[in-house]
């Protein structure tokens, strides 16, 4: 993700992002958001859905990362309710081009999978 959309996120939620660019032989976000710009709007929303589900002091992301065309969301503090957001946008990346975000005619096909639009997959 780039560097302007990764600092808004980790503005609105610091303790979400506490281990963002971390020391990377200990945590596995040293390298930052690992997906595209496309995703920023279900990010965005599952922080402030993870706000409302009250989440420990503890609660704070581990990996963020594209894998298999789908988004992949790996927490520390977790509890149920938490874990069923994460079920959810991860479900709900399918549906969004990882490139652009937009919902119009989005596949996950090719070798190399990518969730993307019907325009983006023309570019590539």
């Amino acid at each position: 993700m780039n560097e302007t959309l990764t600092q808004e996120l980790k503005t609105k939620h610091p303790t979400f992002f506490r281990n963002l660019y971390g020391d990377p032989t200990k945590t596995c976000f040293s390298f930052g958001i690992e997906c595209n710009d496309g995703w920023f709007s279900l990010l965005s929303k599952l922080c402030d859905d993870i706000v409302a589900a009250n989440p420990s002091e503890d609660f704070c992301f581990a990996q963020i990362k594209e894998k298999f065309g789908g988004l992949r969301v790996y927490i520390d503090g977790g509890n149920d309710v938490i874990f069923d957001l994460l079920n959810a946008v991860e479900e709900a990346s399918y549906k969004f081009c990882e490139s652009c975000g937009s919902c119009d005619e989005v596949t996950s096909e090719g070798s190399w999978i990518k969730t993307l639009c019907a325009s983006c997959r023309s570019r590539r």
